[in-house]
C-alpha cells in the first residue's frame, strides 16, 4: 500500500509539472531585453573620467523585474569605464521566473593618438601615407607636424613626425611622435650614347644604358635598348626597372652637312699636280 501511495505522489508531481511547463512557456513568450548605450556607438575613444552608460530595455514578461549584469550590477543600467574591451551581458528575470538574456560588445579606449603606415619599399619620388589609427567621434581635430589637419598626411622622406588629436570641444588631447623610416629602391639612371650629328641621308643609332631586366620606351615608340634614327631631333627614353621605378634621359641630335673642305682638298690636289 505504501509503495502504491508513493507511486501516486510521484505520478501526480510529474503530471503537475507537465501541465505547468506549457503554461510557463506561454507566459515567457515575447519576453526579451535590449541594451542601448550612451554614447550610442559600441566603439569609443574617450577622455579620462568619461564613462559609458548601458541601459536595459525590457519588453514583455511580468513585472517586477530583477536585473543581473555581467559586472555584478543589479540595476536596470550600468556603467563602463574605459579602457575596456569585451562583452557585457545582462540577465533579466520577471515575476513568473522567465529569464531574458542579452549582451553587447564594447571597445572603449582612453583618448590617445597613434600613427600607422605600411612598410613598403618605395621608388624615389614616391610618398608614404601616415594615418591616425583610431576611431574618433565626429568633431575630432587633427594636427600633423607637416601642417596637415586631416586624419592622414603624406611624407616623402624619413624623419620624425608628430600628430596631435583633440577631442570635440577640446575636452582632452593626445600627441604621438614617431621616427618613420622610408626605404627606397634604386632608380634607373639611363644614359643615351650614340649618334649626335646626323647628315642628310645618313642613319645613326642611339643606345640607352640599363640592366638586363629593365624595360625601355623611347619617344619614337621603340622598346629596345638601341634604336636606329634617320633624322635629327630630340630623342628621349624612359627606363623602368623590375621594381617598377623609372628613370629617363634625353639627347639632342643635330643636323650635319657636307662642307667646302672636301672641295678645297680636291682643288689643292689639282694645284699640286701641276
Amino acid at each position: 500500500m505504501r509503495t502504491n501511495y508513493l507511486i501516486r505522489i510521484i505520478i501526480g508531481v510529474i503530471l503537475l509539472g507537465s501541465l505547468q511547463l506549457p503554461k510557463l512557456s506561454a507566459q515567457c513568450q515575447g519576453f526579451m531585453v535590449d541594451v542601448i548605450t550612451d554614447p550610442p556607438s559600441p566603439y569609443y575613444t574617450m577622455c579620462p573620467g568619461d564613462t559609458i552608460t548601458l541601459t536595459s530595455i525590457v519588453s514583455g514578461g511580468t513585472p517586477p523585474y530583477s536585473y543581473l549584469w555581467g559586472n555584478g550590477d543589479t540595476n536596470p543600467n550600468t556603467t563602463v569605464t574605459p579602457p575596456f574591451i569585451g562583452n557585457i551581458s545582462i540577465e533579466v528575470t520577471d515575476a513568473n521566473g522567465c529569464v531574458a538574456y542579452n549582451q553587447i560588445h564594447i571597445k572603449a579606449y582612453l583618448w590617445f593618438a597613434d600613427i600607422t603606415y605600411n612598410g613598403y619599399t618605395y621608388c624615389p619620388g614616391d610618398s608614404m601615407e601616415l594615418i591616425s589609427y583610431a576611431v574618433y567621434p565626429p568633431g575630432t581635430t587633427f594636427l600633423w607636424s607637416t601642417g596637415d589637419t586631416t586624419n592622414s598626411t603624406f611624407i616623402a622622406a624619413s624623419g620624425t613626425y608628430s600628430l596631435t588629436v583633440t577631442a570635440p570641444g577640446g575636452q582632452c588631447s593626445a600627441t604621438v611622435t614617431e621616427f618613420v623610416q622610408m626605404s627606397f629602391f634604386p632608380a634607373p639612371t639611363p644614359n643615351i650614347t650614340g649618334t649626335t650629328v646626323l647628315c642628310s641621308g645618313q642613319d645613326g643609332s642611339l643606345t640607352a644604358s640599363g640592366d638586363p631586366d629593365d624595360m625601355f620606351l623611347w619617344s619614337t615608340g621603340d622598346n629596345t635598348s638601341t634604336i636606329t634614327i634617320s633624322s635629327p631631333g630630340t630623342y628621349s627614353v624612359t627606363v623602368t626597372s623590375s621594381s617598377g621605378c623609372t628613370g629617363a634621359d634625353t639627347v639632342q641630335v643635330i643636323a650635319g652637312h657636307f662642307s667646302g673642305p672636301y672641295f678645297y682638298r680636291s682643288f689643292q690636289s689639282l694645284s699640286e699636280s701641276k
